[in-house]
């Protein structure tokens, strides 16, 4: 995840290929990351990582209310 003050790019590197099967570029407000993620989820276990700034501090705290 890559966030910035107007959006969260998500990309999601599959196991068995070296290009990502999916990128997402949402608007970096509350209820869009964690419906993308909840859809996401359905498919099995999610592990999570973000570049680390002032932005992703704010979805750290986010994430830890789901």
């Amino acid at each position: 995840m890559d966030v910035h003050n107007d959006s969260i790019t998500i990309v999601v590197p599959p196991a068995d290929r070296q290009a990502p099967s999916r990128v997402e570029r949402l608007p970096n407000e509350r209820p869009k990351p964690r419906k993308c993620l909840d859809r996401l989820a359905r498919n099995g276990e999610l592990q999570t990582c973000y570049e680390a700034s002032g932005a992703g501090y704010v979805l750290h705290l986010t994430a830890a209310r789901w």
